[in-house]
């Protein structure tokens, strides 16, 4: 008999129940997170166009991917004076991470919000559930939370950067390269994350994103969208 969720329980895409104030690295699914993002809105749903946690992070991406050697200097810098100055020689920096590993984080960065999503409790719970959740999905993927715990500091600054970006087109409904629909947004997420990771995510069929504008007195329409099943 299938088991029911209880309060804190949530289904997953590929069909796990799990409890999102204790996700466990075998709880963890790419698959579930790569369909979660494209659906969910970034600043609250209150940008004039549908704008994901997925095009965010292709936008992270591309943007740590243009100017890399500068940002990985100013954050390396910010840690200490200069490497191999330091009293403590074993330190690691963000210039002895692979590159590819950097790039990997920054479509990790808002990984977590998925499960995140189901925690009431605001800005706070979400600081703190966010260190053991984004542990157990870096670690199912075989890269190393301790690395990503160092970069943290910077994909904060690349999310703020990008804000930045978007905060000009926040009312626009002319710019053809932003506000991608969420089927896109999940191609261009999956394509950066192949071109990096040594586990290949498959587009298994064609997603379309539809909007009916049906809008009630109340100011809601219907909104769907049919995003295609993927694989590892």
């Amino acid at each position: 008999m299938k088991k029911f969720p209880e309060d804190n329980d949530i289904w997953t895409r590929v069909g796990k129940m799990i409890n999102p104030l204790n996700v466990q690295n075998e709880d963890v699914s790419i698959i579930d997170f790569v369909h979660a993002l494209p659906l969910n809105p970034k600043f609250g749903a209150m940008s004039r166009r549908f704008y994901s946690f997925a095009e965010h992070s292709v936008n992270m991406y591309d943007h740590f991917d243009a100017y890399m050697p500068e940002i990985i200097e100013k954050f390396d810098k910010s840690e200490t004076t200069k490497k191999g100055k330091n009293k403590d020689e074993d330190k690691r920096f963000i210039s002895d991470i692979k590159k590819r590993h950097l790039r990997l984080f920054t479509l990790l960065y808002y990984a977590p919000r998925p499960y995140l999503a189901a925690i009431i409790g605001g800005f706070e719970s979400y600081r703190y559930h966010y260190p053991r959740i984004a542990a157990a999905i870096v670690s199912s993927m075989g890269l190393n939370y301790e690395d990503f715990k160092i970069c943290k500091p910077m994909l904060d600054y690349l999310d703020a950067e990008v804000d930045k970006c978007i905060y000009p087109y926040w009312n626009s409904v002319e710019d053809k390269y932003l506000f991608l629909q969420p089927h896109k947004a999940q191609e261009e997420y999956i394509s950066r994350f192949n071109r990096d990771s040594d586990i290949q995510i498959k587009i298994l069929g064609q997603g379309y994103g539809l909007i009916v504008p049906d809008f009630k007195p109340n100011g809601q329409g219907i909104m769907n969208f049919d995003l295609p099943t993927v694989s590892i």
